[in-house]
């Protein structure tokens, strides 16, 4: 299997057509390139650069895969821009929340509003359920955390109380 390295290498050669130019872009030395390209030939078992004294060319499935490279490498970049984007916006994606029918309603129509203000990127699943199907679903990764009626001792969760209202 080839190494994302090898991809960066390839394709600063595809775009430079040059072993000098390619390693100089990559801040390696020549011969550090040229080896994990001879590498990466072998891995494939085939030629992807034909090498001469005047000249750099890619054989067609250089120029194949040096294509497939650079769409391999953006969604690696992707990838690396997501998860940056989950570290600094860490209330975006998915909430599996798992409610008590009575508290469920009471509660979230009374605080939904304002999540979906100060939250815009985050998307909240509600699910109903028994207060005893609860604790389990959370265990199991069904949910993500619980809204329930009152405070549980779990040795596997984190209980805090968000309101407090006297009958």
């Amino acid at each position: 299997m080839p190494t994302l390295q090898q991809l960066r290498y390839l394709v600063a050669v595809a775009d430079t057509l040059s072993f000098s130019r390619a390693a100089s872009a990559c801040h390696v030395t020549q011969p550090t390139l040229s080896l994990q390209l001879k590498e990466l030939e072998g891995r494939l078992n085939t030629q992807l650069v034909e090498r001469t004294r005047a000249r750099v060319l890619l054989t067609s499935a250089g120029r194949d895969i040096a294509q497939r490279a650079r769409r391999v490498l953006a969604d690696v970049d992707d990838i690396r821009e997501v998860a940056r984007h989950d570290e600094l916006n860490p209330l975006n994606g998915t909430l599996q929340m798992g409610v008590v029918q009575t508290v469920g309603a009471y509660v979230l129509s009374v605080a939904m509003p304002s999540l979906r203000a100060t939250y815009p990127d985050l998307r909240i699943f509600v699910r109903e359920d028994r207060l005893e199907n609860l604790p389990p679903k959370l265990s199991e990764g069904a949910h993500d955390l619980l809204l329930l009626p009152e405070r549980i001792d779990h040795p596997d969760f984190t209980s805090a109380p968000l309101v407090r209202e006297p009958l």
